[in-house]
């Protein structure tokens, strides 16, 4: 469908014999941005200038909802106008084979439209998928000065390179920018650690702002240029007993600003986003790609899940709300709900009750009273389930475990006992964050102190597995971490994570041979090094199954393989890798070990590695 002012200045600049030049537009999306944050703030002053600037601009809603509280999802909803249900992606660090090039992009690059992406967390990496149909997709993270292996980019040195790009760039263009500094942990540059959390989380977006500040300096140049900033969701900052996000729907982490800006708009293009306007009907993260389409005058697909913002809304439209972390973490019910209006409906849909609860979240936003509804109110019946069509695949089958040597003795069954409610678990979640806490800390022994503290039913849900697989690896328990993850990985059999850090667990285990020993006795005394090396390229194997070409699993496969005995077979795939993954520090260090390690042989090789990692990381700990 094309707006009605796309075709009148279509129309009037043919009459000029004029190209008509669609509109530039940039998509701005702040991580774990809470709606309230913007605007004066208790003491009366605001942190946020300029996107408050943007909003008074331009049009702003003041009933945006996320669709989920993750952050790769909900990117993907934006890019696609899909909940995530629908194209796949439903929790971080999992690809999906449902996922396709996103309709946004694919239609405004065939229209013509350049088009880049600035992101800053390996969260939202091109192994995702969410890099199809950009010409640029900027992801590395690596900058002087900074961490070997790098997980975040501040926003200063993703907004930089962003600018570099402008400058270079006539429209028109989608670009895309994504600032990470607002989600935990909260160490903006010049902040105290003494403050509160409160306030370190503020001085996150305090920061992330003055980068919104720089972007819109270099759009000074531009003209007629569309900007969207927004959030993929919020943070709970202790509210509902949620610190963080992900498992809960509540308007902490769900509600999120949004505001559309025309910056120097060409005639005829004043309809949208015109200065001051305010609207409070209910607007969604699946509507930004609909209503960009629609917006500059593309055709939007019939079925997406969200609707052009553009055009007024329907006042029985609901959007629809839904976290599959709970199961995919926590071995819990999914969450699911749906939003009309200021009424909001949420309840746990594998669970024995699902529980849904009514909101008025417009009269209550804290949501401190939630009515009990039954499965026929009108907006249950809204509410669609979570699942996707089709999994990741499970790659870590309970019999490639088992003829891997993962386990031994009796399998345990799979419960057929009904889903928890997440709703009711806050307390784990608070027990795993203060055990993660220790193990960043360097404190692995205080992690396992908190979590030998767990009941036996908390004992055995994944991330807890994952958690005390990671703490005992730390401790130099290799042994102990490769029986956790091993169980960790039958729970939740699709997760990369888990199988990442299997691998690491067996790589240790095979290079200690105490470690190595102490597991043979448990196992009756049927492992050696060579079978934990064959157990640790097997790991490996299975994560690159589920997410191909990922560089920290290579990076693993190679290590395994090398140490294990084949060298040049190991030197093989990762010069691969690096011909996919250039500027990868990770790959980078494998090879300057593996060919250390070679000898004379290879001096001119690795000289020549050498020098690439230098022009990389020029205080690389491996460099003369």
């Amino acid at each position: 469908m094309r707006r009605a002012w796309a075709w009148l200045l279509a129309a009037s600049l043919a009459a000029c014999g004029t190209e008509p030049t669609p509109p530039s537009v940039v998509l701005i999306t702040i991580d774990t941005l809470r709606a309230d944050a913007l605007g004066p703030q208790a003491d009366g002053t605001s942190h946020t200038p300029h996107l408050d600037d943007l909003g008074a601009r331009g049009l702003r809603f003041t009933h945006a909802t996320s669709v989920t509280p993750l952050t790769l999802p909900t990117h993907a909803s934006m890019l696609t106008g899909l909940r995530p249900g629908r194209h796949g992606l439903t929790v971080n660090g999992v690809t999906s084979p449902l996922f396709e090039a996103p309709a946004l992009t694919s239609s405004l690059r065939e229209a013509g439209y350049a088009t880049a992406a600035f992101v800053s967390a390996a969260v939202l990496d091109r192994r995702y998928g969410l890099a199809q149909a950009f010409d640029v997709y900027d992801d590395d993270l690596l900058v002087a000065g900074g961490p070997l292996a790098p997980t975040e980019r501040r926003g200063d040195r993703t907004v930089e390179r962003a600018r570099a790009w402008l400058a270079n760039t006539d429209g028109p263009f989608f670009l895309w920018v994504h600032l990470f500094d607002p989600h935990a942990p909260y160490d903006a540059p010049g902040s105290s650690a003494d403050a509160s959390r409160h306030d370190r989380y503020l001085a996150e977006v305090r920061f992330a702002d003055q980068q919104v500040g720089r972007l819109m300096e270099s759009l000074a140049e531009h003209e007629d240029v569309l900007v969207i900033a927004t959030a993929d969701h919020g943070e709970g900052l202790g509210e509902h007993g949620e610190e963080t996000h992900g498992l809960l729907l509540y308007e902490s982490t769900m509600h999120v600003p949004l505001s559309w800006t025309w910056l120097r708009p060409k005639a005829g293009q004043a309809s949208f986003a015109e200065p001051g306007r305010v609207r409070d009907e209910l607007a969604s993260a699946v509507d930004i790609a609909p209503t960009i389409l629609d917006v500059v005058g593309l055709d939007v697909p019939p079925d997406l899940d969200g609707v052009s913002l553009a055009a007024p809304i329907a006042s029985d439209r609901s959007a629809p709300l839904e976290t599959r972390a709970p199961w995919f973490y926590y071995g819990a019910s999914a969450l699911a709900g749906a939003r009309q209006g200021g009424d909001k409906v949420v309840g746990a849909v594998d669970a024995a009750s699902p529980s849904f609860v009514l909101t008025d979240v417009a009269d209550d936003p804290g949501e401190l009273v939630q009515t009990p509804v039954d499965p026929d109110h009108p907006l249950v019946a809204r509410v669609v389930s979570p699942a996707p069509l089709a999994e990741a695949e499970l790659v870590a089958s309970r019999e490639m475990l088992a003829e891997l040597g993962y386990i031994s003795g009796e399998v345990r069954a799979v419960s057929d006992e009904p889903l928890r409610d997440p709703r009711d678990i806050v307390d784990l979640l608070a027990a795993l964050d203060r055990a993660n806490s220790a193990v960043v800390a360097g404190d692995p022994a205080g992690a396992l102190e908190i979590l030998d503290e767990l009941s036996d039913t908390d004992a055995e849900v994944s991330e807890v597995l994952y958690l005390r697989g990671r703490a005992a690896r730390a401790a130099g328990r290799p042994d102990e971490a490769v029986e956790a993850l091993a169980r960790a990985a039958l729970a939740q059999p699709s997760s990369a994570g888990i199988l990442l850090e299997l691998a690491r667990a067996w790589l240790a285990t095979a290079e200690d041979a105490s470690a190595t020993a102490r597991l043979a006795r448990r196992r009756g005394g049927d492992l050696d090094r060579r079978a934990a090396y064959e157990a640790s390229r097997a790991a490996a194997e299975s994560m690159l199954a589920l997410v191909p070409g990922d560089p920290d699993a290579t990076a693993q496969w190679v290590l395994a393989t090398w140490r294990g005995g084949d060298a040049e077979l190991a030197l093989a795939h990762l010069d691969d890798a690096l011909t996919e993954r250039p500027s990868h520090l990770g790959l980078w260090t494998v090879k300057l070990q593996l060919l250390a390690s070679l000898g004379a042989s290879h001096a001119e090789r690795l000289s020549d590695a050498r020098r690439a990692v230098r022009a990389l990381a020029p205080h690389h700990p491996l460099l003369p």
